[in-house]
């Protein structure tokens, strides 16, 4: 999705049903606060729904490719697993054990990855 942003909106909204966040894939429960990016790319209207852990690791994620990599695209909505993965074990345990609490399952090379390994099975 690096095509050019034509209009954005965002908004913190309080959930009236269940959703899926778009990152862990987990559940978004009604009454529960998300975060809501909707945009027009090119000509594609899109609206993405992200749990507010999710929302934080993928700052966290940016602001440290911003500060090694000034002129790095930004992180796609949808693909943070990619680059939590390369990141740190830190976030990737933060977001594995996210998504986990949601009901998300994961692959276990990547349970294996987290520090410690604290989600094998």
């Amino acid at each position: 999705m690096s095509e050019q942003v034509r209009a954005y909106y965002y908004s913190n909204p309080t959930a009236r049903k269940d959703h899926e966040c778009c990152e862990c894939e987990g559940t978004i429960l009604r009454g529960e606060r998300y975060h809501k990016h909707w945009g027009v790319w090119d000509i594609e209207i899109m609206a993405f729904k992200r749990c507010k852990t999710c929302e934080e690791i993928a700052n966290e994620l940016e602001q440290e490719r911003l500060e090694k990599w000034p002129d790095a695209d930004p992180i796609c909505f949808g693909e943070l697993m990619d680059h939590v993965v390369e990141a740190s074990p830190v976030l990737l345990t933060r977001f594995i054990g996210n998504g986990i609490s949601r009901g998300q399952t994961f692959p276990q090379w990547m349970l294996d990855k987290t520090t410690p390994p604290a989600f094998a099975f």
